[in-house]
């Protein structure tokens, strides 16, 4: 994980990561960001709507 200009930064492995792991927790959307420090639920769905495309990395 890496700084920009003094904000953390998720890079896309981090982001993929989080999204497998999302899908097998079998948690809620508020429940898993707040465990995870992610500061919306709308972060998680942005991420999700991103990597749609990638599903041979997250078959989601």
């Amino acid at each position: 994980m890496g700084k920009s200009q003094g904000k953390y930064r998720v890079y896309s492995e981090e982001r993929l990561f989080l999204l497998r792991e999302f899908k097998m927790s079998g948690m809620g959307k508020h429940s898993f960001c707040k465990l995870h420090g992610i500061k919306s639920t709308s972060i998680l769905r942005y991420w999700k709507k991103k990597y749609k495309s990638k599903k041979d990395l997250l078959p989601l």
